[in-house]
């Protein structure tokens, strides 16, 4: 399938360099050898997985992970340029401000990133100062009430791990900020590892590890006690799977009937100390069934147990911020739930927390790097994301299985849907200097570079604080939930906005030299996230963001029948775990993502078809099967068994392999491209279609 030359076809070829480049990278990929018709997955993927492995650390230089593939490769070019900033001086950015005051904040902004990372990375000073650190920020946990104890956690930005209280749009009202309560996180990765013998075992060993190291007055007793506590706060908690109804997840309760309800802790007391003089009347419940049970168990244990269980949570939570000695504490925890042998480089972990840490200051100086030319990539990926759009609108006009009133709100909706790419410009301005030294106010400019601790505390806590004071406070829909250096897009329901970041929008995505290559990437992200607006969960809100039932009930049986077949076809795929053992993928779980898959690689496609067709240069490939290579290329992954399971059990996505053959089957278009026979393994007679 591959020549030399030119092929000779009516279509445009392609010669120029960036063409012939991503030839060459194309090639690189997949595997000609193999039937596309048999497995599409490995006809694609099949050259990068021979010649990819994954370190033993399995860490990226902005991730710390177990798998690697092109999401993480794209990510990890993204974390070099971070490495290059933070390794590097403000005057290496060469950046050209129109006034002092600009030029003033930049220096100061870039100080706060600069010095937070020579802290992670002076170890020597992080090795001398110990557990000390830690256990200043643990002692006065001893001395509390349970109450005061989780609200020095919560405004400390540490994770609750008995409840989780969070400020979030009102589902059904989603221009005011209201309090979610809901079920915690837990040590372990879902709840189901919990009921592991093998992993429950070497968790409660870890804590005792932990705690002799950190502290020694816990009797092994007590901890067993602890882990025992925290293993039926797994066991009554909800599934992932029963997470994703967001209806089911809305249950108002007015704060008079929560304190009468739940007892177990003063709420009034509680709400007022970490957001004073904004008591909410009411506060949304997630997981009523979770806190009925937890109000029952929290009545038959000890105080003094629950105590422990804060504290040493809290340990657990922080011991990656002390000397490595007591942070090895949890490696082997870390190995079997991972399959890695050893730890990632210390520069991978700064980069990483770094980030995390000044994600849009981080974002300015990314974005000048990396993009020379933003109006020509903003302008292209504008273009798609129009098209796009517009392509969808027209579907929803005219499939026959919408009744005429769910179709004009579905119009309606898809009508007000905002697209936004490349960074935000309002909250705040990543182009603004001025803006972001505004943004990041409440963090000590002087970041200490010798404190990695207490650097750590001190953004958790403005971040926090940034948290209950937005409070009872009107939504702000300026805000991005991803800084620009990030390689992913996201659909808010609540805001009724696609927000595609710069850090994707470059190849394998998103390139400017080939149609093909871009809408089979880029442009199936973007379909991906507009489908959102209309998968089982996005569909139930409607333009302005609001969850409501605006569905009639037969459109609503129709859709159901039709997710149906995605949710039969999905759970048909399984994957090895470390065990083994086939473990099947959870279609349920998984539907909304998979319908976000397949009508995005629709759209994607109907967009493509209607570009002018272009081949590239050394490639005997149509356009049409360049579409389909490089939607199969961006989910080029080779993952560890232990981390394949962690997805299976935790999360909403389907496996790399999953998304890519299963989307592929349900395309005519696919099987036309490819000349596959019916009845093959990617062309069965029976397809799933919604949008």
């Amino acid at each position: 399938m591959v020549s030399l030359s030119v092929p000779s076809s009516s279509s445009e070829v392609c010669s120029t360099p960036g063409c012939i480049q991503s030839a060459l990278n194309v090639l690189a990929d997949v595997d000609l050898n193999v039937d596309p018709c048999s497995d599409f997955y490995q006809y694609t993927c099949g050259g990068w997985l021979k010649s990819a492995s994954i370190p033993d650390s399995e860490s990226s230089k902005c991730e710390i992970h177990a798998s690697v593939g092109t999401f993480n490769r794209l990510r990890d070019a993204n974390a070099e340029v971070i490495e290059t900033i933070l390794t590097g001086t403000y005057d290496d950015m060469a950046l050209t401000h129109s006034t002092d005051e600009e030029k003033k904040a930049d220096e100061t902004n870039f100080g706060m990133a600069k010095h937070f990372f020579e802290a992670c990375m002076n170890e020597d000073t992080i090795d001398r100062r110990g557990i000390q650190p830690l256990q200043d920020f643990i002692s006065p946990l001893k001395e509390e009430s349970i109450l005061d104890a989780l609200v020095r956690l919560e405004l400390s930005g540490s994770s609750n791990p008995v409840f989780s209280a969070g400020v979030n749009p009102d589902e059904m009202n989603p221009s005011q900020n209201v309090i979610t309560l809901a079920q915690p996180g837990l040590g372990l990765p879902s709840k189901e590892y919990f009921e592991q013998d093998s992993y429950l075992s070497l968790y409660r060993k870890t804590m005792k590890t932990l705690s002799k190291a950190i502290l020694p007055d816990l009797s092994e007793e007590t901890i067993d006690k602890v882990v025992d506590f925290e293993t039926q706060l797994a066991k009554i908690s909800n599934s992932l799977e029963e997470l994703q109804d967001p209806i089911a997840t809305y249950n108002p309760i007015a704060l008079a009937d929560l304190e009468r309800v739940y007892g177990f802790i003063d709420w009034r007391q509680f709400f007022d100390k970490v957001s004073p003089g904004a008591t909410p009347a009411t506060i949304i419940l997630a997981t009523p069934s979770f806190f009925d049970k937890l109000d029952k168990l929290w009545g038959k244990t000890d105080g003094q147990l629950i105590k422990a269980y804060l504290i040493l949570s809290s340990a657990r939570q922080h011991v990656h911020l002390v000397d490595k000695s007591t942070n090895d504490a949890l490696q082997q925890l870390t190995f079997k739930l991972t399959g890695r042998t050893t730890t990632p480089s210390r520069s991978q972990t700064c980069i990483q927390n770094t980030n995390k840490a000044f994600g849009d200051l981080l974002g300015h100086y990314f974005v000048n790097l990396v993009f020379d030319d933003h109006n020509n990539t903003s302008q292209k990926v504008q273009e798609e994301l129009d098209t796009i759009h517009d392509l969808f609108s027209r579907r929803l006009g005219s499939i026959d299985w919408l009744d005429e009133g769910t179709r004009k709100t579905a119009l309606d909706k898809i009508g007000k849907l905002k697209i936004k790419s490349m960074y935000g410009t309002v909250s705040p301005d990543i182009r603004s200097p001025v803006a972001l030294k505004r943004y990041y106010e409440g963090i000590p400019t002087t970041i200490n570079p010798d404190d990695q601790f207490g650097n750590s505390i001190a953004v958790a806590t403005w971040l926090s604080k940034k948290k209950w004071s937005s409070l009872n406070q009107p939504v702000d829909k300026d805000k991005w939930y991803m800084a620009p250096q990030v390689v992913n897009a996201y659909f808010s329901p609540n805001f009724n906005q696609v927000v595609v970041p710069a850090g994707i929008l470059q190849p394998p995505f998103f390139d400017i030299n080939s149609a093909p290559l871009s809408l089979g990437g880029i442009g199936v992200v973007i379909g991906h996230e507009i489908t959102h607006g209309f998968d089982n969960n996005g569909r139930l809100y409607n333009g302005d963001g609001v969850l409501t039932q605006w569905w009639s009930d037969i459109t609503k049986e129709r859709f159901d029948e039709k997710a149906q077949c995605f949710i039969d076809q999905y759970s048909s795929f399984s994957i090895l775990g470390p065990d083994g053992e086939e473990h099947h993928v959870n279609g349920k779980m998984t539907l909304g993502e998979n319908l976000a898959d397949n009508g995005g690689l629709s759209l994607a496609y109907e967009a493509f078809s209607k570009e002018p067709q272009q081949r590239l240069s050394g490639l005997d490939l149509s356009p049409e099967a360049l579409f389909f290579i490089n939607f199969g290329r961006v989910w080029c992954e080779k993952s560890r068994p232990e981390r394949a399971m962690q997805k299976i059990l935790g999360d909403v996505h389907s496996p790399a392999r999953v998304r890519v053959n299963a989307a592929v089957q349900n395309m005519p278009e696919f099987a036309k491209a490819f000349d596959c026979p019916k009845d093959t393994a990617m062309n069965p007679i029976k397809k799933c279609k919604l949008w």
